[in-house]
């Protein structure tokens, strides 16, 4: 159930919870606003590559039946770097109910996904826009609100975090974007991915907590404004057949069933922990190279025989 006779209520309780966003400090690509990202970009038939609308707005979202099979092609690529005044980017917060628990999901919007270079030469996972989330699970049968669980996000699966679990600042959820990937974690450190070599780091590095909430809300539900909501109507993608919409994504309308695919061994990340995987890939390519040296001297020997 979403946005009942208590969305006021909801909405400062979403305002009076959310979190807050540490970007790691090497990052490159800031969030950007979601407005921002369609103004500069045109609409185009991923089949075809034609143009279907070059002056693409939440205005022309609320107006206009899409095609899914169209998608978001930026006119200006420095548009992927976001906008480093991360206070002026907002959060975007889905509120959804069920019985006496709130499920308060807050999304954040990036223009672009850096990719992993496995070896230091293939890139691997790279695409323009980025939509990554966490939602609170929020008790309000007392008087107070109280936060119970927290579901963090990434690539393709996350997991639900008992509360006391969670480190917070002032009462406030923290939650870590990974460098480049934007994955959220809950906690600085180095995650596995790629069989350890294009693994996701974070650390508190540029701290994200804007004043500024936009309710994503879809077209006929109390509250929504075309000017500001009409993007969540969207049924493309928003980079190039790759992002999809936020439309109907699980967390816009049951985040309670949200998969848990819980991430792999974690580390603190230092440089060391770089010079570790180095050494083995090393290792590795040391024994393949016996190996294959030992079955040449076998096969000459068996030649010799002959």
């Amino acid at each position: 159930m979403s946005y009942d006779a208590n969305q006021d209520k909801l909405q400062r309780i979403a305002r009076q919870l959310q979190p807050v966003v540490y970007l790691h400090s090497a990052e490159q690509y800031f969030p950007i606003d979601v407005e921002s990202y369609a103004k500069n970009s045109e609409l185009y038939h991923l089949d075809s590559g034609e143009v279907i609308e070059k002056n693409v707005s939440s205005v022309y979202f609320d107006g206009n039946a899409m095609d899914t099979n169209c998608g978001l092609r930026l006119k200006n690529k420095n548009v992927k770097f976001g906008n480093g005044n991360l206070e002026a980017n907002p959060f975007y917060v889905r509120i959804n109910q069920k019985d006496n628990l709130l499920y308060l999901t807050y999304a954040f919007f990036y223009g672009y996904n850096d990719a992993k270079y496995i070896f230091g030469l293939y890139p691997m996972g790279d695409h323009y826009a980025d939509i990554e989330h966490c939602t609170l699970e929020v008790d309000i049968s007392n008087v107070q609100p109280i936060v119970k669980r927290v579901y963090i996000s990434y690539h393709e699966g996350g997991e639900w975090i008992d509360y006391n679990k969670m480190e917070n600042e002032n009462g406030h959820v923290i939650v870590y974007e990974a460098l480049g990937s934007h994955a959220t974690y809950s906690h600085e450190g180095a995650f596995l991915r790629f069989g350890g070599f294009g693994n996701d780091k974070t650390d508190k590095g540029w701290r994200w907590s804007p004043e500024k909430i936009i309710f994503l809300l879809r077209k006929g539900e109390s509250g929504y404004v075309a000017e500001t909501h009409g993007f969540v109507n969207y049924l493309g993608f928003w980079g190039q057949n790759d992002v999809g919409t936020f439309y109907d994504r699980r967390w816009m309308y049951a985040p309670w069933d949200e998969t848990e695919d819980k991430a792999g061994y974690s580390f603190k990340y230092n440089v060391r922990s770089d010079l570790i995987i180095i050494l083995l890939v090393f290792l590795l390519i040391i024994i393949l190279v016996h190996i294959l040296l030992c079955l040449r001297s076998c096969n000459k020997k068996i030649e010799s025989c002959e």
